[in-house]
C-alpha cells in the first residue's frame, strides 16, 4: 500500500533542501558582510535565526522528528522568504538581462520554460534554476500562510495538512482490515 505521508514527505523534501542552503549561504557570508560594514549585526543574526527556525519546523516536517522551529513568529518566517523571493526575482531579471536579445525577447512574451529550452537550449540553465529555486520559496511562504488566523483553506497548517494524510492512511487500513 502506498504511504500517503511519506509520500508528501519525499515531495516537500525539496523545500527543507532549499532552506537547509538559504541558511547555509548566510551563515557563511553574513559575518563577512557585517565585518565590511556592509550588513548590520542584528539583521545578520535576525535572519539566520529565522532561518534557522524555518529549517527546524521543514526537517521536522519532512523526517517526521524534532521539534517545530519556535526561534521565529510565523510572520517573522513569511517576511524572510517575501524578501527572499524579491531576491531571487532581481536574480532572475538580472540572469534574464545577460542572456541575450532573443532571450530577452522570449521572456518578455511570456515563453514558459519548456520553451525557452527548446529555443535556446543550455543557454536558459540558470533562469530555469534561479526560476525553480524562487519556486520552492513561494511554497515554503504558502506553507506558512496557512497557519495565519483566519485562513480561509482547508488545512491550518502543515501539521493539519499532514494529520488529514495520516487519518486518510489509518482509515483505509482499517476497512481493509474489516
Amino acid at each position: 500500500m502506498t504511504d500517503l505521508v511519506a509520500n508528501i514527505r519525499a515531495r516537500l523534501a525539496p523545500l527543507l533542501e532549499e532552506a537547509e542552503g538559504a541558511l547555509e549561504r548566510r551563515a557563511r557570508q553574513y559575518p563577512d558582510l557585517v565585518a565590511k560594514g556592509r550588513m548590520q549585526e542584528k539583521v545578520a543574526a535576525d535572519e539566520i535565526r529565522i532561518w534557522t527556525a524555518i529549517v527546524e519546523d521543514w526537517r521536522r516536517v519532512v523526517s517526521g522528528r524534532g521539534e517545530k522551529g519556535v526561534g521565529a513568529t510565523v510572520r517573522e518566517k513569511i517576511a524572510v522568504l517575501t524578501d527572499a523571493i524579491g531576491r531571487f526575482d532581481t536574480a532572475l531579471a538580472s540572469e534574464i538581462r545577460n542572456a541575450g536579445e532573443r532571450v530577452q525577447r522570449d521572456c518578455a512574451m511570456g515563453a514558459d520554460l519548456y520553451a525557452l529550452r527548446v529555443l535556446h537550449g543550455a543557454k536558459v540553465d540558470g533562469i530555469a534554476d534561479i526560476h525553480q529555486r524562487r519556486a520552492r520559496i513561494e511554497d515554503l511562504a504558502e506553507h506558512y500562510r496557512w497557519e495565519l488566523p483566519g485562513h480561509t483553506g482547508l488545512y491550518a497548517g502543515i501539521d493539519d495538512y499532514l494529520a488529514f494524510h495520516q487519518q486518510i492512511r489509518a482509515d483505509r487500513q482499517q476497512r481493509k482490515a474489516a
